[in-house]
């Protein structure tokens, strides 16, 4: 018989992984300070001049959600790559390595 903890057990695990990947990009930027900052981008612009993913998008923390997530992922009972893929999905909803 299924309960109610065994049901949600995936979602928590899921919501875990994102909260490594939100979390991560801002502790590697307090540790790291301006290591590894370079823009996601490359420094391309939009037609409107501003940055194309946004100034926040680095190097650093696309890395740091990255591997944090395939650490965290094992440790919850899941697989690393389905870290990787929550890293990776995380990344596309739009993390930032400063706070809004």
């Amino acid at each position: 018989m299924n309960t109610v903890a065994d049901e949600s057990a995936p979602g928590l695990q899921l919501l875990l992984l994102f909260a490594a990947a939100n979390t991560a990009p801002l502790v590697a930027k307090r540790l790291l300070q301006q290591r590894w900052s370079w823009p996601l981008d490359g420094g391309l612009r939009f037609i409107d001049g501003r940055p194309l993913l946004g100034p926040p998008k680095t190097v650093r923390g696309v890395l740091s959600a990255l591997l944090l997530c395939v650490l965290a992922a094992p440790a919850l009972g899941l697989a690393p790559g389905a870290g990787a893929v929550a890293a990776r999905f995380w990344h596309r909803l739009g993390w930032r390595d400063e706070p809004y």
